[in-house]
Order: C-alpha cells, then structure tokens, then sequence
C-alpha cells in the first residue's frame, strides 16, 4: 500500500488499522510480530510516522506460528535419544525449552517425571536438538560439560545475501566476551546462503548476532535481521532459519552419542523457494 498525502504524518499504526479495518490492538499485533515493512525495511514502532509515497507492506505469511500443543498425552515432541542420564528431542519452533509451556514441562509430563531438565536452551523460534538431563546429578553434569567445551553442538542456517566461502570463522567478542563461530558455506547465490555452523562458545544469540555483524542475518529473523534490504521471498519466511542440527555428549566411560535431527518441512521449504541445497 501506498501512503497518501491525506495520511502523511499519520503514525504506522493509524494507517495500517485504517487500511486493513483492523482495531488498533490488532495493528499493534502485526507490529508487534515484526510482520511490517516500510520501503523494504522491517519496522516496529507503532507509533512510526510514516511520508506521502512511503510504500508499506504487511506480510501476514511472517505472523508467529500458533502455539505448540504441549497437553498431556498430545505432546508433538518427538524424541530422538534416551537412555537413564538423558533424553534428546527434536524441539518445533515456537516452543520454549524451559519454563511453562515448553518442551521441559512437556516431558515432564510424557515421562510424569518432574526431574526432567533441560540442559541448555534453544531460542523459541529456532528448532532441532535440545538436551534434558533426568536428574539433577546429570543436569549439574551436564552444566559441567557445556563450561568446559565437551558438549558438540552444529547447526544449520539460511543467511541473507551471498557469504563467501573464504569466511571459515568469526571470532567478534560478544557482550565483552570470547565467541567463536566456524561457517561453512553449503551453497550461496546473490539472494541467500546454506550455511553449517559450530559454535565453540554458547553466548546469547551468539549466531544471530555473529551473522548480523557480517552483513548476512539469518533469514526470517525479527530481531537482527531488520536492517538488510531483502526480496519478497525472504520477508515472507516465517521465522528464524535457524536449526540445531546435531549435539554430541559426553556418554559413560570414554565414549560420545551423537544425535542428529532432520530439517524441519519450513527449512526445507525454504531453502527450495530459495533454489538452495
């Protein structure tokens, strides 16, 4: 849509509730999702003051996906690994993975085990392997192998923009602190990348905010992925590309399980309408 000069200076969510006869609460929830752009870039901020010509679009195709059922006995976790000390599952996006409504308290309930905890956290939007440990020895364990490096964690992304093969690592301080990431380029064109990701620390966002910081956000991502120009396909990805592919643990003994989860339909989805492998 097209801003007119009647509603020139009128704020963004005016115009949008106008526009689409939505009340304000509903505008503010398309704003709120990050569902807006204005002249190709993601806007926010309801109360945005939008120009004469300034061109908006609303991509309903990028609202939040509706919550994850996560009742008793109707859990969609699906559970890749499980032994005495830990069970591995295949976390969805938008789900938690600790807390109310997440995949911990799912658990809980499948197993009726309240000692079930997870060991790390996955952000809501991103999917694929998640650990709990079944105890609290285990969990504290647990804890133990992350701090000092002996947990393995791979991820896959799609990343904006072309990344070139020749950036193998990006070791940019995050928050004050050390944060390596080792990138490799799976396949690339001009509009988008199949990046394989090792993370050697866990910082908060640490992928996101590395991928930001080359220019290349992980598409779909509402957060740090708002500055780059991006072609339709792009804005209408759903959420975050992001996918914790494989973690590998320390097992009893001297030994390692490793456990992989599949690509979920949306990422595969994606990475066709994107003409990626």
């Amino acid at each position: 849509m097209m801003v007119t000069p009647v509603e020139d200076g009128r704020t963004l969510e005016v115009v949008i509730g106008e526009r689409l006869r939505l009340s304000r609460r509903a505008a503010r929830r398309l704003l709120d999702a990050r569902c807006v752009f204005v002249n190709d870039r993601r806007v926010w901020m309801a109360r945005h003051r939008v120009d004469a010509g300034d061109r908006i679009e609303v991509h309903a195709a990028a609202l939040p996906q509706a919550p994850v059922d996560v009742a008793p006995g109707r859990s969609p976790l699906r559970v890749l690994f499980e032994d005495a000390r830990a069970i591995v599952v295949d976390k969805p996006a938008g789900l938690l993975s600790n807390g109310e409504d997440s995949a911990e308290e799912a658990m809980r309930m499948r197993r009726k085990d309240p000692a079930i905890r997870a060991a790390h956290r996955l952000d809501r939007d991103t999917t694929g392997c998640l650990l709990l440990a079944r105890s609290d020895a285990v969990f504290d364990e647990a804890v133990e192998w992350f701090r000092a490096g002996r947990v393995r964690k791979i991820y896959e992304a799609i990343a904006t923009g072309r990344v070139g093969r020749d950036l193998r690592g990006i070791t940019r301080p995050i928050d004050g602190q050390t944060a390596v990431t080792r990138v490799t380029v799976l396949d690339a064109n001009d509009e988008a990348s199949h990046l394989r990701l090792a993370i050697e620390t866990g910082r908060t966002h640490q992928i996101r905010r590395h991928l930001e910081g080359e220019g290349h956000p992980i598409a779909g991502d509402k957060t740090y992925g708002t500055s780059r120009r991006a072609g339709d396909r792009l804005r209408s990805i759903p959420r975050q590309m992001l996918h914790a592919a494989e973690i590998a643990f320390p097992a009893p003994g001297s030994g390692v399980v490793s456990v992989r989860a599949p690509l979920p339909a949306d990422f595969r989805d994606a990475l066709q309408r994107l003409r990626l492998r």
